[in-house]
């Protein structure tokens, strides 16, 4: 991989802003389909066992992957 860049963003589901959970879903729809916002609220940020971790990487600027660990 000449000249591409990595770059690895985490967070802790209660410190997602709206483009970070924006770039979540669209790697999870593109994957799976179906998941919504309101199904993101409902699974991380109001999930009675805490926050879970999150990563999303870019390649060169670009989402390409997104790994998650539930906290459940």
């Amino acid at each position: 991989m000449e000249n591409n860049e990595i770059k690895y963003v985490l967070k802790w589901t209660n410190q997602c802003d709206d483009k970070f959970i924006d770039d979540f879903l669209y790697v999870e729809n593109m994957v799976f389909g179906g998941f919504t916002k309101k199904l993101f609220e409902n699974k991380y940020l109001h999930n009675i066992y805490g926050p879970s971790l999150i990563t999303i990487a870019y390649l060169t600027g670009i989402l390409f992957q997104t790994i998650f660990r539930d906290n459940d």
